[in-house]
């Protein structure tokens, strides 16, 4: 789902809608059992590509990402993260790495596997994101959740 339209159709097991994953409109037309949400969410309701300026946007689209996901489904989801929750103006946000864990919608999920970008671009896979909290100005955290 994007809030923009698709111009090339792509792969054929990839299902496109377009929509405002923020707005409630959409969140039981489809489930899937995989959903990924990758450097996206934190655009959300900023404006910048269209969508409505809302400061719940990145709260309400992590919301709506879990109600369409089946149980036993999986999420992937990827996006900045720092010291501390941020706003870059009209561009991203930024997200404390355990600031997810608090979103609506996070109660129903498991984290399965944690991987991060530190800030000098190196990777670092499978982290216990409770006992290794990454220390990064503005890396990359990519969560790999299950439903439950």
């Amino acid at each position: 789902m994007d809030i923009r339209e698709l111009k090339v159709r792509g792969h054929e097991n990839i299902k496109f809608l377009r929509g405002d994953i923020t707005s409630l409109d959409h969140v039981d037309l489809h489930r899937s059992d995989s959903v990924s949400c990758l450097h996206a969410i934190e655009h959300f309701g900023l404006g910048r590509y269209g969508d409505q300026i809302d400061p719940l946007g990145h709260l309400k689209g992590f919301r709506n990402l879990t109600r369409i996901l089946e149980s036993g489904g999986r999420l992937y989801i990827s996006f900045p993260i720092g010291r501390e929750n941020e706003v870059h103006f009209n561009a991203h946000r930024v997200f404390h790495p355990h600031d997810i864990f608090r979103w609506p919608g996070a109660e129903s999920l498991v984290l399965e596997r944690f991987d991060f970008v530190d800030d000098t671009g190196d990777i670092h896979l499978n982290v216990n994101i409770l006992q290794h909290l990454p220390i990064v100005i503005q890396g990359c955290g990519i969560y790999s959740f299950r439903k439950q």
